[in-house]
């Protein structure tokens, strides 16, 4: 029996690999699938995969010596992680440089001149420089916990949903011995936002022509390196599913079927205020001009501890979590069959998504639901300049969304008015645009992502 290990430290990359048709291929096709996590020995998590037959072994937990810390900061910020690499870089740069609050001072300011003053070097576009310090890497990627863990696993294949620190550690270990590698990126944004790979895969997987594009662009991959599969998260979007009724749907969410359904959408630190946007919306749509009657609901972002009950009180509002709270994932969450069910029933029957830099975006894509992207960041005098939140849709990721013509970026309460009238409306405004977006980004709408994936990981084991 050919075995393979998973590395999985995200609740939002076990509903990748672990409930899709990739999971189950796998299992189908007699293959061993053991997963090292931190949320090993959860027990709602522990008896789902110990029913499927997955084998769970903790992630180790990495003790990093001075030297390797040192070489580390000094290869990433010289070779990638400054401004000028990608425009996602730049912003992040801006923002932990000189707003990011709960660091020191001392220590951001010194960090925020080192990383200027590498990007002038202009060593991001050096291939050779880059290959240079993949040959130096393996010196430093020396872990014997890791060694513990294949000594107990023995893999055939080993899979990394995040090819970069700390899984590259990993990636060392496994062609040190030989095993294959396979580099899974996670999320339509890593490869513009992250740092550089430090130890390369064998083999990468994408979602998309364009992530690929971007891996040959920013971390020099060699193309016949890579397989574009599609997006397996994705899948249930495209899979047959009976809806219930508008009523029933807005009953169990506590919304008066009759208003109009409006979701808003957190963001992150790309956000500068939840409660000021929710403020400004709920402004809009109750201004005795406004002519539909509608409510407003918040869906929590996923790995957010904002809390908005005082104004949820206060305007009368709705807010829902994304999925389970799981503190051992690293990113305390995680979204069972039913939650993800759920999250594509609130797309369907949602009539605008609201947004702030969410791959929300792409969900209300999958039920064609019309999204605007706010953007009231931008010219607001309380927003600091140097605020990612300046920036947000200047990025990438979310510039795809842009030029795919499937959303609109508002920047102004008049804006974000005529925008929401339009939509509710004639909601089949922009309709190809959002087609656009789910096979721009998602590349093959079929359900069927989970078992491309699947099919590339047998091809590749030995």
């Amino acid at each position: 029996m050919s075995k393979v290990l998973i590395l999985i430290r995200y609740g939002m990359t076990a509903r990748t690999f672990l409930r899709t048709r990739f999971l189950e291929s796998l299992l189908e096709a007699n293959i061993k699938v053991v997963v090292a996590c931190p949320a090993y020995d959860d027990p709602k998590f522990l008896k789902e995969m110990t029913e499927k037959g997955v084998e769970l072994h903790p992630e180790p937990i990495l003790k990093k010596r001075f030297p390797e810390r040192v070489y580390s900061s000094l290869a990433n910020s010289i070779s990638f992680e400054h401004p000028g690499t990608t425009k996602t870089l730049t912003a992040k740069w801006l923002h932990e440089g000189l707003i990011k609050p709960e660091s020191d001072y001392a220590s951001r300011l010194f960090d925020f001149i080192i990383r200027g003053l590498s990007g002038l070097l202009n060593l991001h576009r050096s291939r050779k420089f880059r290959r240079i310090l993949l040959k130096m890497d393996p010196i430093f990627c020396k872990h014997p916990e890791i060694e513990d863990l294949f000594n107990r696993v023995q893999p055939d294949l080993f899979i990394s949903a995040y090819p970069f620190e700390p899984d590259s550690h990993y990636i060392a270990e496994a062609k040190k011995r030989g095993i294959p590698t396979i580099g899974a990126v996670k999320s339509w944004d890593n490869l513009t936002s992250k740092t550089r790979v430090a130890s390369e895969p064998n083999h990468w997987i994408t979602w998309s022509p364009q992530m690929k594009h971007e891996a040959i662009k920013y971390h020099y991959v060699d193309p016949v390196k890579i397989e574009i599969t599609g997006t397996p998260q994705f899948d249930f979007f495209f899979q047959e599913h009976k809806f219930p009724s508008r009523a029933a749907f807005m009953k169990r969410i506590g919304v008066n079927p009759k208003k109009k359904l409006i979701v808003y959408s957190p963001g992150t630190s790309w956000t500068f205020s939840d409660d000021a946007n929710l403020r400004k919306i709920h402004k809009v749509i109750n201004d005795k001009d406004f002519p539909f009657d509608c409510h407003l609901h918040i869906r929590k972002y996923p790995k957010s501890n904002a809390e908005y009950s005082k104004i949820e009180k206060e305007l009368g509002l709705t807010v829902e979590d994304a999925g389970s709270v799981v503190p051992k994932w690293a990113d305390r969450f995680d979204q069972s069959p039913e939650e993800l069910i759920h999250l594509r029933e609130l797309m369907h029957f949602s009539d605008v998504v609201i947004q702030v830099s969410s791959s929300i975006a792409v969900d209300a894509a999958c039920e064609d639901t019309p999204c605007i992207a706010f953007h009231l960041d931008k010219y607001d005098k309380n927003v600091p300049w140097a605020h990612r939140a300046k920036r947000c849709y200047s990025v990438e990721h979310n510039m795809q969304l842009i030029e795919s013509k499937g959303m609109r970026v508002v920047e102004t309460q008049e804006s974000l008015k005529d925008w929401l009238i339009q939509y509710l409306t004639h909601p089949e405004t922009d309709k190809e645009g959002r087609q656009s977006i789910v096979t721009n980004i998602l590349w093959k709408p079929d359900g069927l992502a989970g078992n491309r994936l699947a099919k590339v990981v047998m091809d590749w084991l030995p």
